[in-house]
């Protein structure tokens, strides 16, 4: 070969000692807690260690969740959508207690910021609810009663 064809040729990155050391412990730290994750649910120690060997020969990053958890690497949510979510929960959740402070006379903020968080922490918790599969009367409930708990014991704040 020409040294123009073996200058193009990509090489794979050469590896310290230290790093393969630290990968290598990494891999048996983690190969030896899978096996006991599989003795644990039953199989014998040969046979535990001989699935963790298999299983994480070919990926051992996904081998771990996929046994433990149940999961694959694209079940894994993006931090764009984690961030996302509570981020509109928390604007969408606003509204109701922010346009009670904007819209009635003065005299009525109070009660109606009272009411339009109670309203606001109802529908969190029956949204809450379906989403975890949880009671859809006993979870807004609890929300609505720890959500009045809270502003009664401040509301003798807004009299000072």
């Amino acid at each position: 070969m020409e040294q123009r064809e073996l200058e193009a040729q990509e090489l794979p990155p050469q590896r310290s000692t230290a790093t393969n050391h630290t990968a290598g412990v990494a891999a048996l730290v983690g190969g030896a807690d899978l096996a006991a994750m599989h003795q644990r649910h039953g199989l014998n120690p040969a046979t535990a260690r001989t699935v963790a060997i298999e299983l994480t020969s070919h990926d051992a990053l996904a081998a771990h969740p996929d046994a433990e958890l149940g999961t694959k690497g694209t079940d894994v949510v993006s931090a764009w959508n984690a961030a996302f979510a509570p981020a509109a929960a928390f604007i969408l959740g606003a509204m109701l207690p922010l346009l009670a402070t904007l819209l009635p006379p003065l005299e009525w903020r109070v009660p109606s910021i009272f009411v339009a968080v109670l309203v606001a922490l109802s529908i969190a918790g029956a949204v809450g609810a379906a989403i975890g599969a949880g009671s859809r009367v006993r979870a807004p409930l609890r929300v609505v009663a720890g959500g009045a708990l809270a502003l009664a014991a401040t509301f003798p704040a807004h009299r000072n």
